[in-house]
C-alpha cells in the first residue's frame, strides 16, 4: 500500500509518501495549487507533476490513497469542488482535499486539541478542541483580508517604498524595493506588478525585504512586521475565544524566516493570553496529511503516527 500527502501551498507543494505502517519511503515538490491563484488547471497540473515525482521516487506505479491540504481551502472540499479539482488526472474516490490549516494541524498536534497558525504567502488559523471540533479564522484571501501574511509584509514595503519615493516617512525599503524589482527607478515597476503573469506569490517573496531592513533597524518596517504580526495575533486570539486556552503552533515561510515576526507576535500574544504556549509543530503539515489518509483508510493511526515520527525528515 502506498499513501501521498500533500502540502499545497501558493508558492510551492511538498509531498511525501509511505507504506500502510506509517514508514516514509519517499519525497517529492512541485509548483504550488492554490487555484485560487494560479487557476484550477495549473494547480491540476502542478500536482500530477509532484505525484508522478515522488511515485519515480518511491519506484512505484500506483498509489491507493492522496490526501492533499489546500491553502484554496478552508474545510474539507465539497464533492463539487473535489470533482472539478480532479479532473481527468486524479480519481475522487482516493483523493482527499482539505484544507491545509487542517493538515498543518494533524502534523503540528499529531491528532491532539491545538491551534496552528501558518503565515507564508497567505495567511490563516485553524484549531482542534478537546472535543474534537474544529474551527477556522483568517484565510480570507489577498483580494479580501490576508493581513500578517508575506503577501501582507511584502506589499507593504512595496507601498512604503512608493510612499518614501513621493516624499513621505524615509527607509530603507525604498532602494531594496527598487533593486528586488531589478529596475533603474520605483516608477518602472508599474508595468512588471500589472503584467499578465505577475503573480501574488511574488509580492509575497518580497516580504524578505522587510524583515532585512527592519534588522537594520529600519523604522518603517519595523511597523511593517509589528502590525503584520499582530493580525496573526489577532486570529490566534479569535481561535482561542472558542477554544480555550490551547497550545499554539506556528508555520510557514514568514514564521520560519522572520525572526522579528516572531518576536512581535510573541509579544502581542503574551499581551492577550498570557501563559499560552508558542512552539514548532511535532511534525510537517505532509505528515498531517498522510494521518488524514491513514484515518480514512482504517489504518491503525497510533502505529502508524509513532512510525510516522521516526521516519519523517
Amino acid at each position: 500500500m502506498l499513501l501521498i500527502g500533500v502540502d499545497g501551498g501558493g508558492t510551492h507543494s511538498r509531498l511525501a509518501a509511505c507504506d500502510e505502517k506509517g514508514n516514509i519511503v519517499a519525497h517529492a515538490e512541485c509548483g504550488g495549487i492554490n487555484y485560487n491563484a494560479v487557476g484550477m488547471y495549473a494547480a491540476r497540473e502542478a500536482l500530477a507533476a509532484g505525484v508522478d515525482s515522488i511515485l519515480d521516487a518511491a519506484g512505484a506505479d500506483w498509489y491507493d490513497y492522496l490526501a492533499v491540504g489546500m491553502s484554496a481551502l478552508d474545510g474539507e472540499a465539497t464533492e463539487s469542488e473535489l470533482l472539478q479539482f480532479c479532473g481527468d488526472s486524479f480519481e475522487s474516490s482516493r483523493t482527499y482535499l482539505h484544507s491545509d490549516a487542517h493538515m498543518t494541524l494533524l502534523g503540528a498536534t499529531a491528532g491532539g486539541a491545538g491551534i496552528v497558525l501558518i503565515s507564508g504567502t497567505g495567511a490563516m488559523g485553524a484549531a482542534i478542541d478537546e472535543a474534537g471540533r474544529e474551527y477556522a479564522a483568517g484565510g480570507w484571501g489577498y483580494l479580501l483580508n490576508d493581513e500578517g501574511s508575506g503577501f501582507d509584509i511584502g506589499s507593504r514595503a512595496v507601498r512604503a517604498a512608493i510612499r518614501a519615493s513621493e516624499g513621505g516617512e524615509q527607509t530603507l525599503l525604498l532602494d531594496m524595493v527598487t533593486e528586488w524589482f531589478g529596475v533603474e527607478k520605483l516608477r518602472d515597476i508599474i508595468p512588471v506588478i500589472y503584467s499578465e503573469g505577475f503573480k501574488p506569490s511574488q509580492l509575497a517573496s518580497a516580504a524578505r525585504l522587510a524583515d532585512m531592513a527592519a534588522e537594520n533597524g529600519d523604522g518603517v518596517a519595523l511597523k511593517i512586521l509589528d502590525e503584520a504580526a499582530e493580525s496573526m495575533a489577532f486570529v490566534a486570539n479569535s481561535l482561542l475565544s472558542r477554544t480555550g486556552d490551547l497550545p499554539i503552533y506556528t508555520y510557514g515561510g514568514v514564521f520560519e524566516h522572520s525572526a522579528t515576526y516572531n518576536r512581535r507576535f510573541a509579544g502581542h500574544i503574551s499581551r492577550l493570553r498570557p501563559g499560552v504556549s508558542i512552539a514548532k509543530p511535532k511534525l510537517r503539515p505532509e505528515y498531517g496529511a498522510l494521518i488524514s489518509a491513514a484515518s480514512l483508510m482504517g489504518l491503525d493511526t497510533l502505529e502508524f503516527e509513532a512510525n510516522l515520527e521516526k521516519t519523517a525528515k
